[in-house]
């Protein structure tokens, strides 16, 4: 079925290495080369569609770039916000895929924020950042509907996991 066929891959992994392949598509390297693209890489990428578009909302610098530069590594397309103020301002501009988006944010809080993308893009997944881990003293599972939390101590590994994760749940449900 693949005879005389051969394929070209190119990609570079999060840490910078290129990696390439050429060879035979049923052959068990590309397949290998196949998976990591699709595990490593963590951004979800069909044939023609872009990046995920992620807003990440924090009021504490570090976090606030440190998620920046895990999820561009990552292969996502990331913007950034220092308050809720700064968030509402982007989402009025343009619709985002997913919300990384503090609980305890000063002046509008992460819930109204995640209360006005809901609203205007309900396609927009939210994914609460907390330093809690008491989550059942979170209040937001009656007052948002689509929504997912992770601990700000989280690895960035697990960080990226629980991105690609409930990205490939929303893009699922909206299939």
């Amino acid at each position: 079925m693949f005879d005389g066929v051969h394929l070209a891959l190119i990609a570079v992994s999060p840490l910078g290495f290129l990696n390439r392949y050429v060879g035979d598509p049923s052959d068990a390297a590309m397949a290998q080369l196949a998976t990591w693209l699709s595990v490593s890489l963590g951004s979800i990428l069909m044939f023609n569609q872009e990046p995920a578009r992620i807003l990440v909302v924090d009021d504490e610098p570090v976090i606030r770039l440190t998620l920046d530069l895990i999820l561009r590594r990552a292969g996502y397309n990331v913007t950034t916000a220092a308050n809720g103020e700064e968030a509402l301002v982007w989402l009025v501009q343009c619709p985002f895929d997913l919300l990384l988006l503090d609980l305890g944010l000063p002046g509008i809080s992460g819930l109204n924020v995640a209360h006005y993308a809901q609203e205007h893009h309900p396609s927009t997944v939210v994914l609460f950042l907390t330093g809690s881990s008491d989550f059942d003293c979170l209040p937001i599972e009656e007052q948002v509907g689509h929504f997912d939390y992770i601990l700000k101590t989280a690895s960035p590994q697990a960080v990226v996991d629980r991105l690609t994760a409930v990205l490939r749940t929303a893009q699922d449900v909206a299939a």
